[in-house]
């Protein structure tokens, strides 16, 4: 039997019956992932229009998902796995989840092993060769740590949610004569692509992701929270530096408070550097008070980028919850 049909035929001994994802189960798997979340309760909520996002690229994705055959919810969805290829054909990117009333039994391990054989299908199919599977842990998912151990992934980084109230603010650094801080406008969102996708490249080890980790948020981008740093040294004023805010409405209920969210800072290196990138976090932490947000928070992940991290708590922000990213070399 190949392997293929070996992870196909594990899934069909776990209680579910086991058939390719489609754009109209959106709303099903909508609510099984509200169900997990409910169960794991991670400090996010995710929304039917990023499910939707996420089964819409068939020709980069393959999602699978599993129907209960008997147990509490006989006829209804209770497992999904989705492995997508990221723009850079170089990753995948898999995404799954077990309903709680039926973890236990084999589900997850088998969830795993059918993304290991797809995700390996994706990559060598494009590349020819081969690349990485990514996924991740979030909190304490010390089962699906087993599943994914044992199927041979290894830990890659791990990523912080990082928060702080947003009353007593740190004060505004002193930048010089000729640096700025001003509010977003669109004319800089094509200098701010182009500053992020130099740095994941030069400072970060990661090109060609830009345009996956820019997408990331932008359906809640709040440009009234979101600032850019300038450099007016010149005839005409050049960017160095932004901050890209988000809100997510939708998590502030499993939270119990406002907030914004910091997706992206992204400062050229040079000496004022550092005074910068506070000040356009400051800016947006000012900003996203006077509109009534309690908290502020950000994501930072500590193996691609440590200073990150000691910068952050600097301004005063604390680590609340721990996401670990595990990859599988094809």
């Amino acid at each position: 039997m190949k392997s293929s049909d070996k992870a196909e035929e594990e899934l069909r001994q776990t209680l579910a019956q086991w058939r390719p994802l489609r754009i109209s189960d959106a709303e099903s798997l909508h609510q099984l992932i509200s169900r997990i979340e409910m169960k794991d309760n991670p400090p996010y909520r995710t929304t039917i229009g990023e499910v939707r996002g996420w089964l819409q690229d068939t020709e980069k994705t393959r999602g699978r998902i599993g129907i209960a055959a008997e147990g509490p919810r006989k006829s209804e969805p209770i497992c999904y796995a989705i492995v997508t290829l990221s723009d850079n054909s170089r990753e995948c990117r898999a995404r799954g989840g077990v309903c709680p009333d039926y973890r236990g039994l084999g589900v997850g391990g088998a969830v795993v092993s059918w993304q290991v054989e797809q995700g390996t299908t994706l990559l060598r199919d494009v590349t020819g060769e081969g690349g990485r599977i990514l996924t991740q842990v979030a909190g304490e998912q010390n089962e699906l740590q087993v599943h994914l151990t044992r199927m041979g992934f290894s830990w890659a980084r791990s990523s912080y949610e990082l928060r702080r109230e947003l009353s007593d603010l740190p004060l505004m650094p002193q930048l010089g004569t000729y640096y700025s801080v001003e509010l977003w406008s669109q004319e800089w969102d094509h200098a701010a692509r182009r500053l992020y996708a130099r740095l994941l490249e030069e400072q970060w080890s990661l090109p060609g992701q830009a345009n996956d980790e820019w997408s990331i948020g932008m359906e809640a981008f709040r440009p009234e929270w979101s600032f850019v740093a300038l450099d007016k040294t010149g005839d005409r004023p050049s960017l160095v530096g932004f901050v890209r805010v988000s809100a997510y409405p939708e998590d502030w209920e499993a939270l119990g408070w406002s907030e914004g969210y910091i997706d992206l800072l992204g400062v050229e290196e040079f000496p004022g550097s550092h005074a910068i990138s506070q000040a356009l976090v400051i800016a947006s932490m000012d900003s996203q008070a006077a509109s009534g947000m309690r908290k502020v928070a950000t994501g930072v992940g500590v193996a691609s980028n440590a200073g990150a991290l000691s910068f952050y708590e600097e301004l005063g922000f604390n680590r609340s919850f721990q996401t670990r990213t595990y990859s599988y070399s094809v």
